[in-house]
């Protein structure tokens, strides 16, 4: 089988991984992208793009549609299976058009382009324009997998916890603050954080505060009172953290209450935590309980259940929520 798999370098740009049977078209197509800023691995078959493609390896995959052996349409069935969010564009003539019309029926493709291009710089353009959207994407689906995370760590809180947009809408809350905040007006979900506390100016004000110091990454709390069933005020501390994404498309905060008024600013850390200790916090970080840490790690849930008292001791932290929290907090800002 002729074989032509070669890497043209590029600074820091995309990755595509570009599949066409003919050398010449597929040497043309691959410096034109070179030239825009993309790193592009050429391939001249299905089989041997199947032969270094692996999931999240390439940014873009551009495959010609009519190819012997493997056609574009079968390689991008097999790709799929395997890694379904990698976008591709096809390049297909005007008689495999029908095929490119099943490829989009199908969700297999972003684009297509007809051969032979009028312009290459539609090569560049769509290539550029798919990128983006695969960008776009995966970062949605972050913050959806971090938003599924954060909801189940909140659930350990015994305080009132809730999960909130950067904008103080509540996107997710756990029991306790459901039963501390019920209301006849339905859920907490899409409510204001700040419309869940009587409007005293003093405390509207203070909460505001509290959260711009969270924005700017200084986890703090605010004192507020909260009327209880009785009409009685109870005295509150709402304690907001920012956990920041990757490139700082979207933060998530962390809210919660407590009726121990301390005030200040949340605990840090004061002692350096052991190998296991570090290894036990990363994985209360990633949502494991003290079974799943202790399968992981091999030990007893009694193990795991004295790392975790030595941790929150350590660090000066009330409970599992606080030091998931700092987890991924800490993770964040690196």
């Amino acid at each position: 089988m002729s074989r032509e798999t070669s890497s043209t370098p590029a600074a820091d740009g995309p990755s595509v991984l570009l599949v066409d049977d003919e050398p010449d078209v597929a040497r043309a197509l691959s410096g034109h992208l070179s030239r825009k800023g993309f790193r592009v691995t050429r391939c001249l078959s299905g089989r041997e793009a199947l032969s270094v493609f692996a999931p999240g390896r390439f940014d873009l995959l551009i495959t010609d549609m009519r190819m012997p052996g493997m056609d574009g349409l079968e390689l991008l069935g097999i790709i799929r299976r395997e890694d379904p969010h990698t976008p591709a564009l096809v390049l297909t003539g005007y008689g495999t058009l029908d095929n490119a019309v099943r490829a989009f029926r199908d969700g297999k493709i972003d684009d297509y382009l007809l051969k032979p291009l009028k312009d290459i710089d539609d090569l560049s353009g769509a290539a550029t324009a798919a990128v983006e959207r695969g960008r776009r994407e995966a970062e949605n689906r972050g913050a959806a997998r971090r938003l599924v995370l954060l909801s189940r760590i909140v659930e350990w809180s015994a305080d009132p916890a809730m999960v909130c947009s950067r904008s103080g809408d509540i996107l997710a809350a756990n029991p306790a603050a459901r039963q501390m905040f019920a209301s006849d007006s339905g859920g907490l979900e899409e409510k204001s954080i700040l419309s869940l506390f009587p409007r005293r100016a003093n405390e509207t004000r203070a909460l505001a505060e509290t959260l711009d110091a969270a924005l700017g990454g200084q986890s703090s709390r605010a004192e507020v009172g909260l009327a209880d069933s009785d009409g009685r005020i109870v005295p509150l501390t709402v304690a907001i953290s920012c956990l920041r994404s990757p490139g700082d498309s979207e933060d998530i905060l962390v809210v919660t209450c407590s009726r121990s008024a301390r005030g200040g600013r949340l605990p840090q850390a004061r002692q350096t935590l052991t190998d296991a200790e570090r290894k036990v916090a990363d994985l209360i970080a990633a949502g494991c309980s003290n079974q799943e840490i202790a399968g992981r790690l091999f030990v007893s849930e009694v193990t795991v259940k004295t790392h975790v008292s030595a941790i929150l001791r350590k660090l000066g932290m009330r409970d599992r929520l606080q030091l998931a929290v700092h987890m991924l907090a800490t993770r964040a800002g690196k």
